[in-house]
């Protein structure tokens, strides 16, 4: 089990070095590891539905960059290669319902605030002049996940997977230098060419704890971006710079979150 952890977190440190399809293996040698730890399956399954209730800590940046950097316009804000990018952390809170829909499978729609972003190293006119700077994305996200439970004398256990949608509620930056949060100018040029909207997929894995009829858990998940984030060929269209090979930003969040799950009366 310790293995099957430990395989999730290296991989949601190092997917923009991997090509997709070996995270995908990964992830299906989780699924498979995982399921190799449950014990007396039958004897210990239930048809409990539960409300979760749940916070924890994202790592967060942007992945799928070319290799190029920009300035836009006159503005320091200046978008770099993801090779670039840095890991940033925030925090994600929210619910969930979990329901039984047969079998050992049950669905689970979450409602999260979840902090995403990312960390970048801007250059000025020396190019070994370079300074550390945050960009905060703060979205509602509402995944819907289908969840595999096992079951074991001492722990339970689940992996899950499903779509995300989430909304751009707050956008700010900083430089971590100064400790100057974003001039105006940036902070415009930031909430103008970055999407309102994402989607992508949730992939991860939760252990939990029977306390009575409620729960306790942790869960650790990789919630990876299919929108590209950084609007910025918009702007250079509208400059008659072309565009269509400029930066293709996306989020990529792994996120380890704990809880405590409310059994539903009736079960």
């Amino acid at each position: 089990m310790a293995v099957s952890f430990l395989n999730i977190i290296f991989v949601s440190r190092y997917l923009h070095k991997m090509p997709h399809s070996l995270f995908f293996i990964n992830a299906i040698l989780f699924l498979i590891l995982l399921s190799g730890n449950t014990y007396a399956h039958d004897t210990y399954k239930t048809d409990a539905s539960y409300i979760d209730i749940k916070a924890g800590c994202n790592l967060a940046t942007w992945w799928g960059a070319t290799n190029k950097t920009t300035r836009l316009g006159d503005s320091s804000f200046v978008l770099e290669p993801y090779s670039r990018r840095e890991i940033k952390s925030g925090l994600v809170i929210g619910a969930d319902w979990e329901t039984r829909l047969f079998s050992d499978l049950c669905f689970r729609p979450e409602i999260l605030f979840t902090m995403k972003g990312y960390g970048k190293r801007e250059l000025r006119n020396d190019p070994l002049d370079s300074i550390l700077t945050t960009v905060n994305l703060d979205y509602l996200e509402i995944p819907l996940v289908l969840k595999w439970r096992f079951y074991s004398p001492v722990l339970d256990y689940g992996v899950y997977l499903g779509p995300a949608v989430s909304m751009l509620v707050w956008t700010s930056g900083k430089n971590e230098s100064t400790g100057k949060s974003f001039g105006d100018a940036d902070n415009d040029y930031l909430v103008k060419y970055t999407a309102k909207f994402d989607c992508g997929a949730v992939i991860g894995g939760t252990i939990e704890k029977k306390l009575g009829r409620n729960r306790i858990f942790m869960d650790m998940r990789y919630t990876l971006g299919f929108v590209n984030i950084n609007r910025l060929s918009d702007y250079q269209k509208q400059q008659g710079a072309g565009g269509h090979d400029l930066l293709k930003d996306k989020n990529g969040v792994f996120s380890i979150i704990a809880g405590y799950g409310f059994q539903l009366p009736g079960k």
